[in-house]
């Protein structure tokens, strides 16, 4: 629509001024040419407005594609996109966490305790074998200060634990029985601090940009351990305290606790329920409440209070034998479209491996390799700050082989190829539309759910989502100890010699796992292959969006970021016919490949025949080269020399 010319008022006072010394005749002037003269105007100013605008669009079409117009047309473009074009950040390395001193942590009156010192022995021996801890940059032994457990425990509970170090075995007989599942030496104290500081030491590491993420291979563990009282094998809450002066000290505004031990952390769900600094995720055992710790809010509809309401979220598994397509689909479903939403700048993983298969604390079926990609989704968040802290896991093998993938994955290792996964029980089904029914009033990501409103007479058709909990047959545990006395040596549901038994069972099947996970180490992780020739393939005019310097500015860009020493270059080559043929006929081959002898006119011509195509004579050797270096990229990454790929 064409624009009005813009009204000038003190022309109009002129001219009202000069009209008192017109004659009578230039007065009678009709009103219908003082319109005509201000429309011609008018339609002159617009004209010139055009053509001014037409000619900007010619001499940035018409400019050479390297001129600075256009560089920093393109510049200001991607900078209105919030596209970084910043030189990445010198890749760092994944810190590691080991130090024999905490094998003096054990139970010297129950030899058979599952909490022992081969839980960390045993799985830096096989990151050792596979070379993996070479690779790590080892994180100096920090011991814990007092004002670092006092971030979340009592000064009581601390002096409590500082005065075993001093105590004979009756008065740490009498001392552990105060405790659920809890023993301790004259060195447990020491051992316990020497977790936690060097857990927070690796974790400063990384918020300091000195690596890029971490593992602690470290013992007693933490997630049980609460405010004022110890519990289940824990000494210090290591992850909890960590994100505490995370959050509170060393300015993260948001932290995303992972915690995928098959037992709840009860202790770290409690000590940040009010707090939406920090999201608490727990995928657990629970059936109903009859699983330890058997506590009903370890049930899904514990969400948080105040303001961390909907910042708590517990995956309570009701059956056991849950395998990976089990867990992965509570990560799919559930923690990353949360954890995408939530934006953390720091994730701490209280790792417990005893839902790993073999370990009858868990009775759970999880392979080593998933561990792995569970850790590498993870790291796609937080800029790749992931803090890895071992927390349970029982059964040795599977436990060494569990830490030693999930540090591949740090390392940035190829996770380990998983067999196709079906859909997940209809147990873990439920429990999912469980946990979106609760989450969806605080979460957008969970909007799109199709889930039936509480006012609707129709039912879901998984059972669970019908109901609320708890189930009146379950008699749940009280939150503290109160004067209750533990026995001194740990039971499990079966005897001794039947969890003996059941592990000697497992190890053919984990030994098959292992045998079976390829754990190949590709010189390089990505490969790239590009070819100045390509550029011939052009169009007979300006302007075309298909440009060859699509391919030259993207490869520029590697050069001038320093992705391209990073890369290995693959050689390009020209396709064969044969391979054409694959996909397309042999008229079509023939057809492009006569393109080299057509005219310019001939040429538009047979473009018209095809949809959004332009045609030159250079064209099929453009094609054959691009189609032949691509399937060199192909071949490469294959035969394993490559992880993964870059065409231009």
């Amino acid at each position: 629509m064409a624009e009005l010319p813009a009204t000038n008022f003190d022309g109009d006072k002129e001219r009202n001024l000069k009209d008192e010394h017109l004659s009578e005749e230039e007065k009678r002037k009709s009103h219908k040419e003082v319109l005509e003269e201000i429309k011609r105007k008018g339609r002159e100013e617009v004209a010139q407005k055009r053509e001014e605008i037409k000619s900007k669009r010619e001499e940035k079409v018409m400019a050479e594609n390297d001129s600075p117009d256009e560089e920093d047309y393109y510049v200001q473009t991607l900078s209105a996109m919030s596209i970084s074009l910043q030189k990445p950040e010198k890749v760092l390395g994944t810190g590691l966490v080991y130090d024999e001193l905490m094998l003096k942590h054990k139970n010297d009156w129950d030899p058979n305790f599952p909490e022992k010192p081969e839980r960390i022995s045993e799985p830096f021996k096989r990151c050792s074998e596979l070379h993996l801890v070479e690779r790590c940059i080892r994180i100096e032994t920090q011991y814990g200060t007092e004002d670092m457990v006092l971030l979340q425990h009592t000064r009581e509970l601390l002096e409590k634990v500082k005065s075993t170090s001093q105590m004979n075995r009756q008065q740490l007989q009498e001392f552990s029985q105060h405790y659920d599942s809890v023993y301790c030496n004259q060195s447990s104290y020491e051992c316990a601090l020497v977790a936690l500081g060097s857990t927070i030491e690796l974790m400063e590491q990384i918020l300091k940009k000195k690596i890029t993420n971490g593992l602690a291979i470290t013992r007693p563990p933490g997630h049980h351990s609460m405010n004022d009282e110890l519990c289940g094998f824990c000494i210090f809450n290591n992850v909890a305290i960590a994100a505490k002066h995370a959050v509170d000290s060393l300015g993260v505004k948001k932290v995303l606790i992972v915690d995928w031990d098959v037992h709840h952390g009860q202790a770290t769900q409690k000590m940040f329920y009010n707090d939406p600094r920090v999201l608490y995720f727990s995928i657990h055992r629970y059936e109903y409440g009859n699983y330890w710790p058997n506590l009903r809010e370890s049930d899904y509809d514990f969400i948080g209070e105040d303001k961390g309401k909907g910042f708590n979220i517990n995956v309570p598994l009701n059956q056991t034998g849950m395998t990976d397509k089990d867990y992965l689909a509570v990560f799919h479903q559930v923690l990353l479209p949360l954890a995408y939403e939530f934006c953390p700048d720091l994730i701490l993983v209280s790792a417990g491996y005893d839902c790993a298969i073999g370990c009858p604390e868990g009775e759970m079926m999880v392979s080593p390799a998933c561990f792995g990609h569970m850790t590498h989704y993870l790291m796609g968040l937080a800029d790749g700050r992931v803090c890895v802290c071992l927390e349970g896991g029982y059964c040795i093998k599977s436990l060494s082989e569990s830490v030693a993938l999930t540090l591949k994955a740090l390392l940035r290792d190829p996770s380990p190829l998983l067999p196709p996964q079906n859909e997940p029980s209809d147990s873990v089904a439920g429990t999912i539309l469980n946990i979106i029914k609760v989450l969806r009033p605080y979460w957008s990501c969970f909007h799109y759910q199709d889930l039936l409103e509480d006012d609707t007479e129709e039912f879901c058709s998984f059972e669970e989502v019908n109901k609320l909990p708890p189930r009146l047959d379950v008699k749940f545990n009280n939150e503290g100890n109160d004067s209750k006395m533990f026995p001194l040596t740990y039971t499990y549901d079966k005897e001794v010699q039947e969890v003996y038994l059941l592990q000697k069972k497992f190890d053919p099947i984990i030994d098959q796992l292992i045998a079976e996970t390829a754990l190949l180490r590709p010189p390089y992780r990505t490969c790239i292959v590009y070819d100045d020739d390509m550029r011939a393939h052009k169009a007979d005019s300006r302007g075309h969006p298909e440009d060859p310097d699509r391919i030259t500015r993207i490869f520029d860009k590697h050069v001038e970021l320093g992705l391209l020493e990073r890369c290995l270059r693959v050689q390009s080559r020209h396709a064969t016919e044969s391979e054409l043929q694959l996909i397309h006929s042999s008229k079509y081959v023939e057809e492009m490949k006569e393109l080299a002898e057509k005219t310019v006119f001939d040429l538009r011509k047979l473009a018209w025949n095809y949809n959004s195509i332009y045609l030159c004579q250079e064209t099929y050797n453009c094609a054959l080269l691009a189609t032949g270096s691509l399937l060199n990229v192909v071949h490469t990454v294959l035969t394993g020399q490559y992880v993964s790929l870059k065409v231009n």
